[in-house]
């Protein structure tokens, strides 16, 4: 039915894909499992992972996923039909696990690898000085902090007079450790 370009099973493939390929025309395919899986712009609580498409015409992904690479002990997720899927609410410094199962309209599938990330956690800074609620006539405030963590790029501080908040300056040493900047307040 359909002829050459003809898609009786409704798989994605045509009569002369499925020729070519050594399978039914009258059959669905079981989608194969899908593939090239990643995980890009891991943040403090979100990320986003991706894979492509395996031939064999699925129409539903689910992901599984979890902290326990054995259980995947956090549950499933119903994906539809998109490829991607965007992580949100995670825990910062924890490894997530996750695999994803494509299914065609039978409910038949397979499942990939099991892939895994890591949820950076949020940097520690700590101001020295000047104390909260540090009230001064002088017009020169220093301000004093410590930054530990590995992965910092930025060190920024911000101060308050005359109820504006005010940059007071950026460091990109790229590196943990003490900061200090010293401003001159321009009233």
């Amino acid at each position: 039915p359909g002829g050459r370009d003809g898609d009786p099973d409704n798989d994605g493939w045509t009569n002369y894909q499925e020729y070519l390929n050594g399978t039914d025309p009258m059959v669905g395919d079981t989608p194969s499992s899908p593939g090239n899986l990643e995980t890009t712009n891991i943040m403090a609580a979100a990320a986003y992972s991706s894979w492509s498409e395996p031939s064999g015409a699925p129409t539903s992904y689910t992901i599984g996923y979890g902290t326990d690479q054995a259980a995947l002990n956090l549950g499933e997720i119903d994906n539809g039909a998109a490829t991607s899927h965007p992580w949100s609410g995670l825990s910062g410094g924890e490894t997530y696990y996750w695999k994803v199962n494509a299914t065609d309209s039978n409910g038949a599938g397979n499942e990939s690898l099991t892939w895994e990330f890591t949820i950076n956690s949020l940097p520690v800074v700590t101001l020295s000085t000047p104390a909260n609620d540090y009230n001064t006539s002088s017009t020169t405030i220093t301000f004093s902090c410590n930054a530990s963590d590995n992965d910092i790029t930025n060190v920024s501080v911000w101060g308050n007079w005359s109820n504006v908040w005010h940059l007071v300056q950026s460091n990109t040493s790229g590196a943990s450790g003490d900061y200090t900047f010293i401003v001159e307040i321009l009233t």
